[in-house]
């Protein structure tokens, strides 16, 4: 078994992946004392040696080494996030192959100082690896950090609370040098410590150390006279009070270097003359009052404060003008003595710098630092770098060198805000740089400050004002002579601009502009970007050919350099325009493969919004089992990332699909929870969207709020400009006119709702307008009306070949048929639709078929078979509740009742128990109808 510990100091804080490090060095044995080649060497030989797979992505380990790597072609393309994620990738992979070697024991020290990057991986490897021999143990002060992984079955809490008053006593006789412990000393010590066992211990050696308890002859003084500090911090501090003045000078200048530090850094920035034996006889002082501990001993030993609170103490005792001489000198040793492995120690050269009044020092390494951090992902890092910074620089007005820094700063600022979403924080900052630049009249770096606002703008949906930003940009830039770089960035988000103002034609000519400028500049992932940004565009304009080989190479392009996030976002693209072009199946597959890829990232959120897509692919295919397993998954996970907006949509989708099924109480439980979530969260479009559906299942089940529901959501989503939703809302309140008797007015409505839809390009609503229009003339009477918009709804769903619209259509011609008294046709049609409806789950429809069915039986004489079929469709009526079926086969049995009844007397007993059955179907409705809910 192989144990393995990364610290966590209190300046890890502020450097990325700082445990990592010493576990990923313990792997490679790679000694940060080593030169730079040598470790450049040993890393590349390591992975060779077993993870030859890994060697491309060498240069991500050696970032957090500090040694310079040449980036590979598959490093040299990734963006700072993506470059997290394939570094997380790779370390979970190299500590699997591990713990497949030998069993593993990770274990993290003073985790409540561990850095953000380090702590998001520590989760990640967590929930990652359960199933293999690694036993993670993180110790940490009370951190809020620790609650998230209190539902994992794998975890144990491990409180380290006061010791009882037993326990207490007992640590107190093995700590003291005594054969007897008196009483009246262990209530001493009791009383200040509380059972805290550092205080026990610090106030026992303070009594040895100042003679107290003696060592030598076992003996106790005068406890009467013996004042002890109120605090663990103030007894510690009386221990260093009472050391010689050689030992009290070391432990404070000791301090400044944090919790560990090694014998050659303490001589390098030891202020006082002192020969090595001198300074190594007050170490081992130091070591045999238990106040520092030998960590590696050898020609340089490493040495540990026993306790962080100790060197906190003594740091706190040095002088504000004292620590920053001291901070200084460490900056001037790591100089020196690592000037080949120099970025690997820029964090801490900023952490010292910045302690003291070396401005030139301390700008330069917190503007390394901050882009070290940021290229890392470490982004609160690199935020407080560069506002430490800032800080410095002040204002920067009245200083080119100064400006020029501070518009560095705030533009670099506004990149990583904007990034994770503080949007008026990082405006804040472009504006200043905005502002900065013009002052000195840099028109480049205006445009890049535009750059940075329009994309925020963008972001928040303001697409005229960002459009408005990055055409001027575009004008700077071209006024300072050009620059490739910033004008293929501006050209790609005017195209984006025009994009998300449906302007497509022209956003088309824009990324390609930009796809030019980059091929040009040999930069194939931002090319392989536009072409994504293309293909989405061409699948709008009606060309999916085109659209589909765009992707596709884009998709190769980023496989080939192993940017997975890319390709998921891809894949994204080439499903929508999949299902743009009513290639469900294609879609489907496309889907698949994402998820399985988001799988293996561990990209939940992106997942979760895939899954809901699978289901919704699934529901357009009529596959509402299968649709309802990805909703499923897809709100669970919405629930464990805690993204509320998607959760309404899933809820939402998940009520259609059971209101597909006939699953009407089901139906309305998760639309009515959408309903309620999308409120208060400010969600309108999916608001509107589960008032709609709600209206839907109302509607099913003969509920007058059905109406008031779809107007309230037409409402909304007129007001949220969803064109689509607010045509199909219309189409629907057509269909409730219909069931109110109201054909003249249901038919104009829905023709309203039809033009309305073919004007904005929503096939799928005109395809379920032109079905609606159909039922609304065979109600009028218009067979041949009904059956032209039959015709052209076929027409059009040949292509699109989606499955609820081939059931309303062989539905509405099955009754065609029996209006012109085509039975057998009929009962063709019927049969056909019925076996659809029942390989697609599609219940809502079955009774209302099965019905069709009876009536056109009864007319071709078949009488037994008839009541077969009202009797299945009453019991399906009853056990969904729909509430219109039982009105229309309540009106349909009372009619065949009336018929049994005239052939009684011609056909006597046979007649008299068929029409028993009938009355006993009767009686089940009325029964039904009298107990059912209204929702």
């Amino acid at each position: 078994m192989a144990v393995i510990r990364g610290q966590c100091p209190s300046y890890g804080a502020i450097i990325p992946y700082f445990p990592w490090d010493e576990i990923l060095r313990a792997f490679f044995d790679l000694p940060k004392e080593e030169r730079a080649e040598v470790q450049r060497e040993r890393l590349l030989r390591g992975l060779a040696a077993s993870e030859a797979h890994l060697v491309p992505w060498a240069p991500l380990l050696a970032e957090i080494f500090g040694i310079s790597l040449p980036d590979t072609p598959q490093t040299a393309i990734l963006e700072p996030e993506q470059r997290k994620t394939r570094l997380f990738e790779v370390i979970l992979e190299l500590v699997r192959r591990r713990a497949g070697r030998t069993p593993l024991v990770l274990l993290f020290e003073d985790a409540h100082w561990m850095d953000a990057l380090s702590w998001e991986l520590l989760d990640h490897a967590v929930r990652t690896l359960l199933p293999l021999p690694i036993l993670v143990v993180v110790v940490s002060r009370p951190d809020p950090r620790l609650a998230a992984w209190g539902s994992l079955d794998c975890a144990t809490d491990i409180p380290l609370t006061e010791l009882s008053e037993e326990a207490a006593r007992g640590l107190i006789a093995s700590l003291l040098p005594l054969r007897e412990v008196p009483s009246a000393l262990s209530d001493l010590i009791l009383a200040r410590s509380q059972g805290n066992p550092l205080f026990i211990d610090e106030i026992i050696q303070v009594l040895i150390q100042t003679g107290v308890v003696r060592v030598e002859g076992g003996g106790v003084g005068d406890l009467s006279s013996v004042e002890l500090p109120d605090t663990i911090q103030g007894v510690i501090m009386s221990r260093i009070d009472h050391l010689d003045e050689g030992s009290r000078s070391v432990i404070k200048v000791a301090s400044v270097l944090g919790r560990q530090f090694r014998h050659s850094f303490l001589r390098g920035i030891y202020p006082y003359e002192v020969d090595d034996p001198e300074m190594q006889g007050r170490l081992e002082r130091l070591f045999g009052l238990g106040l520092l501990q030998v960590e590696e001993e050898g020609a340089d030993s490493s040495y540990l404060f026993k306790h962080v609170l100790t060197q906190e103490v003594a740091y706190d005792s040095l002088s504000f003008a004292r620590r920053k001489v001291l901070h200084h000198e460490a900056g001037r040793y790591i100089e020196a003595a690592f000037s080949d492995t120099l970025e690997e120690h820029h964090e801490f050269l900023a952490y010292h710098y910045n302690r003291t009044d070396d401005d030139e020092k301390a700008l330069d390494y917190l503007m390394k630092a901050g882009a070290k951090t940021k290229r890392l992902y470490a982004n609160e890092t690199a935020i407080g770098f560069y506002t430490d910074a800032l800080r410095r620089l002040g204002q920067g007005e009245g200083d080119g060198a100064k400006a020029r820094m501070a518009i560095e700063c705030r533009s670099t600022l506004g990149d990583i805000l904007k990034l994770i979403g503080r949007y008026p924080e990082a405006l804040g900052h472009y504006e200043a740089g905005l502002s900065l630049s013009g002052q000195i009249e840099d028109r480049l770096r205006q445009a890049r400050a535009l750059q940075g606002i329009g994309q925020l703008k963008s972001r928040m949906g303001q697409y005229a004002e960002a459009l408005g930003c990055h055409t001027r940009g575009l004008t700077l830039v071209a006024e300072a002579g050009g620059d490739l770089a910033i004008e293929g960035g501006l050209l790609n988000d005017v195209g984006t601009n025009h994009f998300r103002l449906g302007d497509y034609q022209t956003a088309l000519s824009y990324f390609e502009r930009s796809r030019s400028i980059r091929r040009g500049l040999g930069d194939r992932r931002r090319q392989a970007f536009c072409e994504m940004n293309m293909g989405a565009a061409y699948g709008l304009l009606g060309d999916p050919p085109r659209a589909v080989e765009l992707l596709e190479h884009a998709f190769e392009v980023f496989q080939e350099v192993g940017d997975r996030e890319m390709e998921t976002r891809v894949l994204a693209n080439l499903c929508d325009v999949r299902m743009d072009s009513w290639d469900y199946r294609g879609a489907e597959e496309t889907c698949l493969k994402a998820v399985q890829l988001l799988e293996e990232i561990g990209d939940r959120q992106a997942e979760l919004m895939m899954l809901d897509r699978l289901g919704v692919i699934n529901a357009r295919l009529g596959a509402y089992p299968e649709a309802l397993a990805h909703f499923q998954q897809a709100l669970t996970l919405s629930r464990e990332v805690g993204e509320a907006i998607v959760e309404t949509i899933t809820l939402n989708n998940i009520g259609q699909a059971h209101w597909q099924l006939g699953n009407y109480r089901q139906a309305f439980e998760a639309c009515q929870t959408a309903l309620e979530r999308a409120r208060a969260c400010g969600a309108r479009d999916t608001e509107a969207t589960a008032l709609h559906t709600l209206g839907l299942i109302a509607g099913s089940l003969g509920d007058a709020s059905a109406t008031r529901r779809f107007q309230e959501a037409e409402r909304i989503a007129g007001e949220v400009q969803n064109s689509a939703l607010q045509a199909h809302i219309r189409v629907d309140l057509g269909r409730r006119l219909l069931s109110d008797g109201k054909g003249e007015e249901a038919a104009q409505g829905i023709a309203d709702a039809l033009d309305a839809a073919k004007q904005g390009g929503h096939r799928e609503v005109e395809l379920y307008g032109l079905v609606s229009l159909a039922v609304a003339h065979l109600h009028l009477g218009d067979l041949q009306q009904a059956r032209s918009l039959i015709a052209e709804a076929r027409r059009q769903n040949a292509t699109i070949r989606h499955k609820e619209t081939e059931v309303q259509t062989l539905k509405l011609e099955a009754e065609i048929a029996g209006r012109e008294g085509r039975y057998p046709e009929a009962m063709d049609s019927y049969n056909a639709v019925f076996k659809l409806t029942r390989t697609l789950g599609i219940r809502k429809e079955e009774g209302w078929i099965l019905l069709g069915m009876g009536k056109a039986l009864r007319r071709l004489g078949d009488d037994e078979r008839a009541i077969a079929h009202q009797q299945e469709a009453v019991r399906l009526s009853v056990e969904m509740g729909d509430r219109p079926l039982q009105k229309k086969l309540l009106t349909d049995l009372l009619d065949f009742e009336r018929d049994l009844n005239l052939q009684v007397a011609r056909r006597g007993r046979k007649a008299a128990r068929r029409r028993d059955e009938v009355r006993e179907r009767i009686q089940q409705l009325r029964q039904a109808m009298r107990q059912a809910d209204v929702i």
